[in-house]
């Protein structure tokens, strides 16, 4: 019989045995601490394994490091069962953030049997499915183990419900850190082709899971297709099926899903589970647990966008109110509760609950701080308590902020504590500092001292720069932290590499932070060659939450720059990653003008180191075609490139048409393609269509053929199918009818794509007043979930069609000025818009000043301003005090330039404004009117001629020319035509109101005649009594008057040929050009 062994231990499996029933941390201590001797390899892995099950018991401290530091040395020896056990402790640690005490050294060797035994094939298919989780969650890769269940997954009789959901969420993880490969990406692929076939085995539970793995894995940022599957609609329209099935959990898989999917993916199952709940909380609120409530509100403050309408929230709180105020609801999900709503505005009754509850727990008290409650007795209350106890960092900063408002008797208290830490270790209360969500002066700066202390202590090399870089980045809250690390990496001799940077902040899923991504951009900038272009091009736009934060952030044309730098710095660099840039914004519902302009950058740039290469990713190709941005000359060299698949050729053809004179190879194809699209056959398919629209320089009977199929298809057309036709179109005419067949169409394109349809229109002037009241009303039903650029494009299209829609300006500045920091990069823009189209109202006038006077702009901006001011008659102490910020500048010459600086010499000649103004007039000149035809001038100055009135054409005046000038009066006249007059051709443009203004310093009235309002009078007696009305003094009798003058002007205008008059007329009606102030 074997001996007794203490702890009554007498066997090898017995000890197994007892590790195995162990039902705490400290039980599995005590075992090994009493049977150290016999602890053998399977029973530090044993002890490793049932440590991991229960590390949510464990603390942050070292009381298992001699038990967990036993894998250093039996690392070597580990089996291909082991290894999945060693995984799961080191995983469950690593999340818990207990120590490990496992050296890197042997975490190295664990990770190189690990891709010994994936060659050898030791792990069956299950194992490899466990252990490649692991590794995901443990931000390691491994090809050949990624490899081997790409290859399997499609053939293997292991698959279950439970390891389909496992690999889609270790492939959620490799998104999130950015380290998806190939093989992961063959796993992706073939993953989403095998579990079609499971479908049926998934109950209602694990297909919500599965729904949500889908879902965060976020295939519209995954190339080469950037668009969902299928599958995921698929399993989605399931769920809704069994809707009346869905448990709480599943429930929450679900709201958690549309956090990631797309705005276009279908609402319906959201929709329907928030009328439920909603409902649910009406008649029979206890169904509902708070736990699951209070999850909710967490799944939707978490979510981008407007998804969720502020009536849901307010139901949920209302009624988690009235379950706290019954003391229904315990502690713990309060204070989860509290974290969740404080990006929220204030609810006063849960406020009020919350203060008469008592509760003191820091989550719930930064809920009340943050409603504005005193927390002064709260703070006298812990003093007490604590008097004579140590305080902890985490408490200390907390109860500082309190105090630093509410009980400033007690700061120093505090603040003392927190200084002491940031001598002893400022890195500990960085981490801390940054883990607490209220803002505070105090703890500003607090945050910046510590930062600051860091940065000293690295300087004196007391700290690793490595170490600290995660907290410095996430710290630089102001200038001055920024300049400090930026000094501190340009004294270093070790430069922080740009690799480095980005592993730092990548797979954190924090808020997006524009001060942190500020800092990065700053230090990647100054080594632009050392960027890893794909890298980062994945950490700002990858994950959905991150590309939300930069669309809705004003950095957009920051960021580009920097990639522009890139690709300058590294010639040879792929151009895909930058057609994964492009494709994720135009996921995420996003149309950016800085982002074309970099696409076209960066194809200048190949193109000027490649004057004769194709080039080549058709990716990009396709990019720069959908953009708008392919030339004609690069259409020829590319379609040398023997890899362009047909329709891109097709594309590339009908550009290359665009030339003066085609290569013969491009006239070749194009009789190919109308060969192939059957122009003779009775019906063409859509296909043939959209191909063969592409083209430019067709024949009159071509066109009239493709106009007949438009017109059969319109009502069949889906919204990518007409999006497609319109921006591939050349010929005009084309381009008119399927501008006709807009309003069949148009209210159901998102507004990103209906801006880029109306502005093709507007380019080729198409557009009329039917297909501006779509983009209203759309803009209208997505005002809320438009993005900054994009509210400022549809501004800039109303201004460009003459639109003055005032009501429309003024809700969209009201929305902008809560956060017009957003906007500083489009400030100008916004002005361009206003000025011309002359809106002046106060209101509009006031928001500008508010957002003006909290925005620092840039010298364009301030120019654009200064015109605006002037134009909306602001005194000019204002004015002044714009161009006294204006010390260098350079603006293209233009008329509104020359007839501000004309005013300004006139009311102030000495002012800065003047003297700005009168440096960008080149030269001296006659201060002339914008060209018009000069048959109105004519028109009216025969009319007033022929009943007696003296008025000289134009006329020049103190170097300025009048259209017409009646000196007997010293009246001016100025004619209302397209040139100056909206599209209501009723209020005057930004151009015509500068005009009446100097027009009025010039002469003793300015005298206003609607040119259409008086042509479109048939009797000339009531053309007289129109001019009367308007001011000009008529003293003979009109019925007694010769116009004889006036009909020859009449029948010599009547004779023109009539495309001659067509074109003469549609002159009058629209504006030649629209003037833009550029740097």
């Amino acid at each position: 019989m074997n001996r007794i062994i203490r702890f009554g231990f007498a066997t090898y499996e017995s000890l197994i045995q007892k590790l195995s029933s162990a039902d705490s941390p400290s039980s599995i201590l005590q075992i090994f601490q009493q049977n150290k001797d016999l602890f053998k390899q399977e029973h530090v892995v044993l002890s490793l394994r049932m440590l991991g099950r229960y590390s949510r018991q464990l603390g942050h401290d070292n009381n298992y490091s001699e038990l967990t530091g036993k894998l250093n040395d039996i690392v070597d020896q580990l089996t291909e069962y082991d290894v999945i056990d060693v995984l799961f402790w080191l995983r469950k640690f690593r999340q818990n953030k207990i120590p490990t005490n496992f050296q890197q050294q042997s975490q190295n060797k664990l990770f190189q049997r690990i891709q010994q035994m994936s060659e050898n094939q030791m792990f069956s298919f299950r194992n490899m499915c466990n252990v490649y989780f692991d590794l995901s969650l443990l931000n390691h890769s491994n090809d050949q183990l990624a490899k081997s269940i790409s290859e399997q997954l499609l053939t293997t009789k292991q698959l279950s419900p439970f390891l389909i959901i496992q690999l889609f969420s270790s492939l959620v993880v490799k998104v999130n850190n950015c380290s998806l490969s190939k093989y992961d990406t063959q796993i992706l692929n073939n993953g989403v082709k095998v579990v079609e076939g499971l479908l049926e085995e998934l109950d209602v539970e694990q297909k919500s899971l599965l729904f949500k793995s889908l879902a965060e894995i976020q295939f519209q940022n995954i190339a080469p297709k950037y668009s969902l599957p299928h599958l995921i609609k698929q399993v989605k329209d399931l769920l809704l099926q069994k809707i009346e099935l869905l448990q709480e959990d599943s429930v929450l898989n679900i709201f958690k899903a549309y956090t990631s999917l797309p705005r276009y993916f279908d609402q319906d199952l959201i929709k329907e589970l928030k009328d439920m709940i909603v409902t649910t909380i009406e008649q029979n609120p206890n169904n509902l647990s708070s736990k699951f409530l209070i999850l909710l509100i967490e799944r939707i403050s978490t979510s981008h966008g407007s998804k969720y309408p502020s009536d849901l929230i307010k139901k949920i709180v209302g009624e988690l109110t009235q379950r706290i105020s019954k003391k229904e609801v315990e502690t713990p999900l309060i204070s989860q509760l509290c974290a969740n709503l404080l990006r929220y505005k204030k609810f006063e009754d849960l406020a009020v609950v919350l203060k008469d509850s008592g509760e003191s727990n820091l989550k719930i008290l930064n809920y009340l701080y943050i409603n504005g409650i005193n927390l002064k007795e709260y703070v006298n209350q812990y003093v007490q308590i604590q008097e004579s106890k140590r305080i902890n960092t985490y408490n200390a900063l907390h109860y500082l902020i309190y105090a630093h408002r509410d009980a400033q008797e007690h700061e120093e208290k505090f603040m003392a504590i927190c200084k002491s830490v940031i001598q002893s270790n400022p890195h500990s209360l960085l981490k801390t500092i940054l883990d607490i969500n209220i803002n505070s002066q105090i703890k500003s700066q607090v945050q910046e001292e510590a930062f600051m202390q860091i940065i000293e202590n690295v300087k004196e090399k007391k700290t690793d720069i490595f170490k600290v870089l995660k907290e410095l980045l996430n710290s630089c809250i102001n200038h001055r932290c920024k300049q400090a690390l930026l000094q501190l990496n340009d004294q270093s001799e070790d430069k922080l590499q740009a690799k480095l940077i980005l592993s730092k902040v990548i797979g954190d899923m924090s808020d997006f932070d524009s001060d942190r991504l500020s800092i990065i951009l700053q230090l990647l900038q100054k080594d632009p060659k050392n960027i890893p272009i794909f890298r980062f091009v994945d950490y700002l736009t990858l994950n959905v939450q991150s590309l939300n934060g930069l669309v809705r952030s004003d950095q957009i044309q920051w960021v580009c720059q920097v990639l522009q730098l890139a690709f300058l710095n590294q010639p040879s660099a792929r151009l895909n990653a930058l057609v994964s840039f492009v494709e994720r914004f135009e996921s995420a519902g996003y149309s950016s003008r800085q982002v074309i302009q970099l696409v076209k950058r960066v194809s200048e740039q190949f193109r000027a180191a490649n004057p004769t290469s194709p080039y080549p990713d058709s990716a990009f190709v396709q990019i720069m075609i959908n953009q708008g941005i392919m030339t004609p000359e690069d259409a020829v060299i590319q379609l040398n490139n023997e890899k362009s698949y047909y329709y891109l050729k097709v594309q590339l053809c009908g550009i290359a048409l665009q030339l003066d004179n085609p290569p013969e190879n491009v006239i070749q194809l194009k009789d190919k393609i109308k060969a192939d699209c059957q122009l003779d056959a009775e019906e063409m398919k859509i296909k043939q269509i959209q191909e063969v629209i592409t083209l430019f320089k067709l024949t009159q009977n071509e066109t009239d053929k493709i106009k007949s199929q438009i017109k059969a298809y319109a009502s069949k057309l889906t919204q990518r199918q007409y999006f497609d036709l319109v921006m591939n179109a050349k010929e005009p005419t084309l381009i008119k009818e399927l501008a006709y067949n807009f309003p069949q169409v148009g209210t159901k394109i998102a507004l990103p794509k209906l801006i880029k349809i109306i502005e093709k229109f507007q380019k080729n002037n198409v557009a009329n007043q039917m297909i501006y009241n779509i983009l209203l009303e759309q803009y209208g039903l997505q005002f809320s979930g438009a993005f900054n650029e994009l509210r400022v494009q549809v501004l800039s299209i109303l201004a460009n069609g003459k639109l003055k829609q005032v009501d429309v300006f003024l809700k969209t500045l009201e929305k902008i000025s809560k956060a017009p920091q957003f906007y500083k990069t489009y400030f100008g823009d916004i002005l361009e818009s206003l000025i011309q189209l002359g809106i002046t109202e106060p209101d509009v006038v006031n928001l500008i000043k508010s957002m003006a006077d909290r925005s620092n702009l840039n010298s364009q901006s301030s120019l654009k301003l200064l015109h605006y001011y002037v134009l909306a008659d602001q005194p000019f102490e204002e004015i002044e005090k714009i161009a006294n910020t204006l010390e260098t500048l350079k603006a293209r010459e233009t008329y509104r330039i020359n007839t501000i600086y004309e005013i300004l010499k006139r009311t102030h000649p000495e002012s800065k404004a003047t003297q700005i103004h009168e440096a960008l007039v080149k030269e001296e000149k006659i201060a002339n009117t914008q060209k018009k035809n000069q048959y109105t001038v004519e028109y009216i100055q025969k009319l007033l001629q022929a009943v007696g009135v003296e008025v000289e054409a134009n006329y020049q005046m103190d170097r300025v020319q009048i259209e017409l000038y009646l000196p007997q009066t010293q009246q001016s006249i100025l004619i209302l035509t397209g040139y100056n007059l909206n599209y209501d051709k009723i209020t005057l443009t930004g151009s015509g109101l500068l005009q009446k203004k100097l027009f009025a310093l010039l002469s003793k009235q300015v005298i206003t005649v609607n040119f259409k309002e008086l042509f479109d009078i048939t009797n000339y007696e009531d053309k007289v009594k129109y001019l009367q009305n308007q001011g000009i003094s008529i003293a003979v009798d009109p019925t007694t008057v010769d116009y004889s003058a006036v009909k020859q002007i009449e029948k010599r205008d009547n004779q023109k040929r009539p495309n001659q008059k067509k074109q003469q007329n549609q002159q009058i009606d629209q504006d030649e050009t629209h003037e833009h102030v550029e740097g």
